[in-house]
């Protein structure tokens, strides 16, 4: 009884119990029967070599009987495992998806044959699949986030064709072309040509006899190489290089700015025939038009030279030979026999005195003469240097040149005729010559007589000189009846006060130079000598000249702002 006892403690010794589960090695069997660690050895299942263990259908584990070598273990998926031979090898003798693989035999190759199509063809005698065949359906590749490259590192190029003719290419060199000459990029020089191969430049163009570049809005267009022919008032251009139009109202045609620190014109125009440039304008409107218009607007204080609104310069280098002469400016009115026509119309305006009208400057080999024109500071029409001389041409002398006298200072001259009785005569003065002269003790009328058929003439004296008229009285108690020729000088208001010679202005380019020599001791304040009212003022019609002159101001501002 003892010896029982000591033989159950003995086969539970190291085996713990817990919840119905029995631990082998474990306090903490998870299941009926846990072991931990070592190995379970089960005699029935003992025998030679490795041993295939299957549980019954009643849980008995059961060591399944060795197959014979190379068979493999198979499954009737009803339970039931047995082995089987495996299948010899040599050909597929069977293929689900058709007829596709041939040849072989127990010990030969197995030939795969491909059915290549959409893009993909079969290299005959290479037993290969290539590109290069046709699309049967509409395919699309999705790169996702991958890159697809086409490496060109030889010297094939890429084409794409439409029936083998070349309608974008890239080439070997990395030059890209599209359509034949539609489009080609150059990538050795970054140059992109249209028309053409091999540009020129950074955009090279080229139309043939067609139009090249065309760029428009809703309301403006132009062109750069426009090759029809352009039709306007009766003449005909045989195309241009660049073509503007400008149908819209408040649109200009072609615009062209230079500023910040830009340097040089922001137009240039050359020409080495005809003319460098042509305007012309068919108006039909009421208002005032221009065919060409300048405008400079100048804010620079410290500039003390001449600036020009409009400066034409006509050169000729040639030595020998008959030539035209060169016209720096010819400007021509036709009035067409319907109103004036002005060759030139020049108006000086400004904030001070200092406005001139023109200035003419003629320079030559033997010197220069300059003539001012419209001279208000001077109260002047013309004023210059040389003489004023009249042309005449007649037939028997040739064409002669007659020239007016000069005087220190302003004169008015009238002739007239008066009959001397008994030696005494008066003289009433034109009303309209009594109305703009100055007569008084500091101001005489200077009269001198010719008498006409009196031989024995004693001469005469000027008596009872008045603002309005003066007496001859014959010299010696003389008492001749007869016919007696006067001249008559007398002081003008027009710049009254403003003494013997005045001093003159300098030519424009030299206006602003301070030369001693040039100045005379007669330095007048012009604001003391005596100016008639403007035109505008006598005659009514201020407000029209004021809008006249605020119109040109109001353009000058509107450009200072478009700038």
């Amino acid at each position: 009884m003892k010896k029982g006892l000591l033989s159950i403690t003995l086969a539970f010794l190291g085996t713990t119990t817990f919840a119905q589960n029995v631990g082998v090695g474990t306090n903490n069997p998870l299941e009926k029967l846990h072991v931990d660690g070592g190995t379970v050895r089960v005699s029935a299942l003992a025998g030679a070599g490795q041993r295939v263990v299957y549980a019954d259908n009643n849980g008995n584990l059961t060591a399944l009987a060795d197959g014979t070598a190379s068979q493999v273990l198979t499954t009737n998926g009803a339970g039931t495992l047995t082995w089987t031979t495996a299948a010899a090898a040599g050909d597929i003798t069977s293929v689900t998806a058709g007829n596709a693989l041939t040849g072989g035999g127990t010990t030969g190759a197995v030939t795969l044959h491909a059915d290549a199509n959409n893009g993909l063809t079969v290299n005959t005698g290479a037993d290969k699949i290539q590109l290069g065949g046709t699309l049967i359906q509409a395919t699309t590749i999705t790169q996702g986030v991958h890159n697809m490259n086409f490496n060109l590192n030889s010297s094939g190029d890429f084409h794409v064709q439409d029936n083998g003719t070349n309608k974008f290419s890239v080439l070997s060199n990395g030059d890209v072309q599209a359509d034949g000459t539609t489009f080609y990029v150059d990538q050795s020089t970054n140059r992109v040509g249209i028309g053409l191969t091999g540009p020129t430049e950074k955009l090279d163009v080229f139309s043939g006899t067609a139009n090249a570049i065309f760029g428009h809005s809703s309301n403006v267009g132009g062109y750069l190489g426009f090759e029809n022919n352009i039709t306007f008032s009766g003449q005909t251009l045989q195309g241009a290089g660049v073509y503007a139009n400008n149908p819209a109202a408040g649109y200009t045609s072609i615009y062209a700015q230079s500023t910040g620190a830009a340097t040089v014109a922001a137009n240039v125009s050359y020409s080495n025939v005809w003319m460098a440039s042509y305007s012309l304008i068919d108006y039909d409107r009421t208002g005032t038009a221009s065919a060409s218009y300048a405008q400079l607007n100048t804010d620079n204080s410290t500039n003390t030279n001449n600036q020009y609104g409009s400066r034409s310069l006509s050169l000729n280098d040639a030595t020998t030979g008959t030539v035209g002469a060169n016209v720096g400016l010819g400007a021509f009115g036709d009035g067409n026999n319907a109103r004036p026509g002005y060759g030139l119309l020049a108006a000086g305006f400004t904030g001070t005195e200092d406005a001139y009208g023109a200035e003419f400057q003629g320079i030559g080999g033997g010197g220069g003469q300059f003539v001012t024109v419209a001279d208000d500071l001077n109260n002047r029409k013309i004023v210059g240097t040389g003489t004023v001389s009249e042309v005449i041409p007649t037939a028997n002398h040739g064409r002669i040149t007659l020239t007016c006298p000069e005087s220190p200072e302003y004169w008015y001259q009238d002739y007239g005729t008066v009959e001397l009785v008994n030696g005494q005569a008066h003289v009433e003065l034109d009303p309209i010559l009594k109305d703009i002269i100055v007569v008084d003790k500091d101001n005489p009328m200077r009269v001198f007589c010719t008498p006409a058929g009196m031989t024995h003439f004693n001469g005469v004296a000027i008596m009872n000189q008045t603002a309005t008229g003066f007496d001859l009285v014959e010299l010696n108690g003389g008492n001749h009846s007869g016919t007696v020729h006067y001249q008559l000088v007398v002081k003008p208001k027009t710049n009254y006060g403003e003494g013997r010679f005045q001093q003159a202005n300098a030519p424009s380019f030299a206006r602003h130079l301070d030369l001693p020599k040039a100045k005379t001791a007669n330095q007048h304040d012009r604001k003391k000598v005596f100016e008639w009212p403007a035109d505008w003022d006598v005659y009514g019609y201020r407000a029209e000249f004021e809008e006249y002159r605020e119109s040109l101001k109001a353009t000058a501002t509107q450009t200072k702002q478009d700038r």
